[in-house]
């Protein structure tokens, strides 16, 4: 029976979110995160407002499309990093994706490691 499109569906970008929250969530990279959070005019996939990171999972592997670029340059003019993992990475390196948000991390403190 085909799924009615008016009626939302739970999609693979949910999944790599989900996934991804279970390792943010907590304090877990020793920061603070919250998900989907209002920054501005845009909405962010997780934030870290104390460090002014933002972590987005984007739905294909490729570069950011013009609308996230200049998305994210108005927020570089604010102080505020945007990190980029796509669904497929987050499912396939989340090791490596919570390593990239921890060095970002560090970074934003100035290169003081936190835990």
């Amino acid at each position: 029976m085909p799924s009615d499109p008016a009626i939302p569906q739970h999609d693979a970008r949910d999944d790599a979110e989900d996934l991804l929250w279970r390792h943010l969530r907590d304090r877990r990279l020793g920061a603070a995160f919250r998900r989907r959070v209002q920054v501005g005019p845009f909405e962010a996939d997780f934030a870290c407002p104390a460090h002014g990171l933002l972590v987005e999972c984007d739905a294909g592997p490729g570069p950011a499309g013009p609308y996230d670029r200049a998305r994210d340059a108005r927020l570089a003019t604010a102080g505020i990093a945007v990190l980029r993992f796509s669904q497929d990475q987050i499912r396939r390196d989340i090791g490596g994706v919570c390593a990239a948000i921890r060095a970002a991390l560090a970074q934003r403190r100035g290169g003081r490691t936190g835990r």
